[in-house]
């Protein structure tokens, strides 16, 4: 069996996290177990055609691998969830102050009931029961909108 543009390799990295193997020019029309054999370290991967990962990459630090499917860690999504709530206070408490200085009672309430929002919603869904990604992701976007990111300084705590 040969490599083909649309060969994929899924398998999970030393530190337990999921990786995906697009190939290259130079991969195309080589022996599919050579190309394994030289990306996977442990030589244990799905190898398939046309498989399509998640799309979006918001959860992509919280992927297993499962019975050949990928599904969303609730743990990590939760630290992922927490992180980016974190986040976010932080860049409202700045505009808090300054909201404070200017005497804006709207803008103010406007804050606060924002602030209050992020507090909850470690509490506001199911995410130590769900395993989708899609789920987690439109609850993501409903709550951050497109711009709410992980922070880069972000690790997963130990053991998870």
């Amino acid at each position: 069996m040969k490599v083909t543009k649309n060969t994929i390799l899924v398998y999970n990295d030393e530190e337990g996290n999921v990786s995906v193997v697009r190939p290259g020019k130079h991969a195309i029309g080589m022996n599919i177990k050579k190309y394994i054999k030289k990306c996977v370290p442990s030589g244990e991967c799905i190898h398939t055609e046309n498989y399509s990962p998640p799309s979006s990459r918001v959860f992509r630090n919280s992927w297993k691998l499962k019975n050949e499917k990928i599904y969303a860690c609730p743990i990590r999504s939760r630290q992922l969830i927490r992180a980016t709530r974190d986040n976010e206070l932080k860049r409202l408490d700045t505009e808090h102050a300054s909201v404070l200085f200017s005497g804006d009672k709207n803008r103010l309430e406007e804050l606060l009931s924002k602030k209050e929002n992020l507090k909850n919603i470690p509490s506001n869904y199911e995410i130590d029961s769900t395993e989708d990604i899609k789920t987690l992701e439109e609850c993501y976007k409903k709550e951050f909108g497109e711009k709410g990111s992980v922070p880069r300084w972000f690790k997963f705590e130990e053991g998870t």
